[in-house]
């Protein structure tokens, strides 16, 4: 809770924007379902057109991106460890 009450103090410093996603990152607040449904709910209610089509536009502004799929229907294969020549 320090660093959400920090950020919302100066909200323009960028050390203070990484330490809270540090620390959501840590408790792995993107795999809890209350969490989830609050911010689809926060999502709703700043975004009413796009919850009509059940998606959302999500901006990752300064964040690192590690992969990224845009679109409807993806299909991803990945691939780990030695890849076995045929």
């Amino acid at each position: 809770m320090q660093a959400i009450e920090k950020l919302e103090a100066k909200p323009e410093l960028l050390g203070r924007k990484q330490v809270l996603q540090e620390e959501i990152a840590i408790v792995k607040a993107e795999q809890d379902d209350e969490i989830l449904a609050a911010a689809k709910q926060v999502l709703t209610l700043v975004q009413p057109q796009q919850a009509g089509m059940g998606k959302f536009i999500i901006h990752q502004d300064h964040a690192i991106i590690q992969g990224q799929n845009i679109g409807n229907h993806q299909q991803v294969t990945q691939q780990f460890g030695k890849i076995l020549e045929a």
